[in-house]
């Protein structure tokens, strides 16, 4: 993920005020979510930017944005309050994001490109790629992950290539000798932006997939249950002689489905769609039902999760603050590990854009400079690190274009929290770009038991 190269600056004027939230010697960038209690990490990957980058005489300003709900829990009824704040009280150029917890986020950011604030959102499948490209705004809404319609395109190429027509060996007893029959469920939000599984179903119905109807569960912020239908949408679905459940959804909205799945004594395969983190964040599933996850495999569309000294954020952190060590991050909350890369991340598009405009920066040169810019993309999708490609085709504002496939093993610890329970990568983590993927994965999950001969990473 190197950035592109830029002429040498020497120094002389760099035009002082050139746009809201940018002075001679700063750039103002937000930071939402309670987020403050991880200042030290941001700190340090603020610092490495600010060192390793041309920003023509200016520096990264990080402002906290004060708020009630933990990390990206963001009540979205305060959506309007929050951009007022962000743009009036603390004059900012942009808002660097950590995901969302109900996928309803773009709705803030709408709010803030409407006021001429740049945002670079990271949850994969939250937008698609014409609500980031197209309207009146665009230069102002990008997201480092992977589009809705796009992730979408790639699982229905995984499953249309490796699991229809076949019987669902990875499911529960009573299922394993049935061909599969496929259930797909979509997130709605009563507040803010909801979900779409439409480029699913098309492609599911395009390779003869059996698919159910579409089930829709609506997620409620800070409820209890937050998601009350879940025990009818799952029963339903069952009743259909559904073998194979997917979700486009966020990862709250997973677990609250395999709950109701446990309580209903049924253990379909849970195939992974990669929306919001699905088959990467380890710290939230492992406090889900231990026998659905067992079924649970399929597509992830976030970087491969590394030791520590192999994590490109962990490596900027730690250059911009030394005592931000192995052992300190392994002290820290849980999911620290995984907010702190997907600041890092929106924090690459930031830095890649604002080095690319020049000393003019305005949100017209930024969205130049990042249509423009070439990503190198050394070792991409490959060994060692296995991370993920990032590149800009015409038209589009969202960067990363390939996946891999993930499974639970309980067995395995985490890098980044004590307990047991993560997931390991088919083929090591290989990444695949659409029209890529292979046809040979079906019986590389090992949910129900990995061989010793089998690595987990």
């Amino acid at each position: 993920m190197s950035p592109p190269c830029v002429a040498y600056w020497d120094g002389e004027n760099n035009g002082g005020d050139t746009t809201k939230g940018v002075t001679k010697t700063q750039i103002n960038l937000v930071v939402p979510g309670g987020l403050a209690q991880l200042g030290k990490g941001i700190g340090g990957i603020i610092e490495h930017f600010n060192s390793r980058y041309e920003f023509y005489g200016r520096k990264i300003n990080v402002q906290y944005l004060t708020t009630e709900e933990f990390v990206s829990l963001l009540n979205p009824a305060q959506y309007g309050a929050y951009a007022e704040q962000i743009d009036t009280e603390m004059n900012a150029f942009g808002v660097i994001t950590a995901g969302g917890l109900d996928g309803s986020t773009s709705t803030l950011y709408d709010l803030l490109a409407d006021r001429g604030i740049i945002s670079v959102d990271v949850a994969a499948g939250f937008r698609t790629e014409e609500e980031l490209s197209q309207g009146p705004n665009a230069d102002y809404k990008w997201s480092f992950s992977m589009s809705d319609d796009n992730l979408q395109e790639h699982v229905a190429e995984f499953v249309c290539k490796n699991l229809v027509g076949k019987r669902a060996i990875h499911a529960g007893d009573g299922l394993t000798d049935t061909t599969r029959r496929f259930g797909l469920i979509v997130q709605r939000n009563p507040t803010g932006a909801s979900m779409t599984g439409s480029v699913l179903a098309a492609g599911l119905r395009a390779c003869d997939a059996s698919l159910a109807p579409t089930e829709r569960m609506t997620y409620t912020w800070n409820a209890q249950p937050p998601t009350p239908s879940a025990p009818t949408v799952l029963a339903k679905l069952r009743s259909q002689g559904v073998t194979s459940v997917m979700c486009v959804c966020t990862n709250h909205v997973v677990g609250q489905a395999l709950i109701a799945s446990e309580e209903l004594g049924w253990e379909p395969e849970w195939i992974s769609t990669g929306t919001g983190f699905q088959g990467s964040d380890s710290n939230l599933a492992a406090f889900w039902p231990q026998n659905q996850l067992a079924h649970y495999f399929g597509v992830s569309a976030e970087s491969k999760v590394n030791s520590y000294p192999g994590e490109a954020w962990f490596v900027a952190a730690r250059e911009g603050d030394p005592t931000i060590t192995a052992a300190y991050m392994q002290n820290q909350h849980s999911n620290w590990g995984l907010t702190l890369e997907a600041m890092y991340q929106s924090m690459l598009i930031f830095a890649t854009g604002i080095q690319g405009a020049g000393p003019n920066l305005t949100p017209e040169t930024f969205a130049a400079a990042l249509r423009e810019a070439e990503f190198t993309n050394p070792g991409a999708g490959g060994p060692p690190y296995y991370q993920q490609r990032i590149e800009l085709e015409a038209g589009e504002h969202s960067f990363v274009k390939d996946a891999t496939l993930t499974y639970w093993d309980p067995t395995i610890r985490p890098y980044d929290d004590p307990q047991l329970g993560t997931f390991c990568y088919v083929n090591h983590g290989r990444r695949y770009t659409l029209g890529n993927w292979p046809s040979n994965t079906e019986e590389k999950f090992y949910g129900k038991g990995r061989p010793a001969d089998v690595p987990c990473r």
